[in-house]
């Protein structure tokens, strides 16, 4: 954060107004506890950017193990690569 608010300079109170709602230390630690619930009630409480954020780590974590496993390219992890591009330009549309 400091170093965007040197960077952003006055503008720099923009980063927090979208920062304390979507990710501040509890937030992130809500969304780290329910990736892969994606369909419990607590996920539902999420906001779009937090489900599409929970939804976009799963993905991470999915594509991690299918490189450790020394499984093929063109199997899980292809999958996990597209899963978690269409998730990032979700993210992007809605910002």
């Amino acid at each position: 954060m400091a170093r965007s608010a040197e960077a952003m300079g006055e503008d720099a109170h923009i980063l927090k107004v979208f920062f304390e709602p979507h990710l501040s230390p509890e937030k992130i630690q809500e969304i780290n506890g329910l990736v892969g619930a994606g369909t419990t009630a607590a996920f539902a409480r999420l906001n779009g950017f937090q489900q599409a954020l929970a939804k976009y780590q799963e993905a991470l974590l999915n594509l991690t193990r299918a490189h450790k496993s020394g499984g093929p390219r063109g199997g899980a992890g292809s999958i996990a690569d597209k899963r978690g591009r269409n998730i990032a330009a979700g993210i992007r549309d809605r910002s």
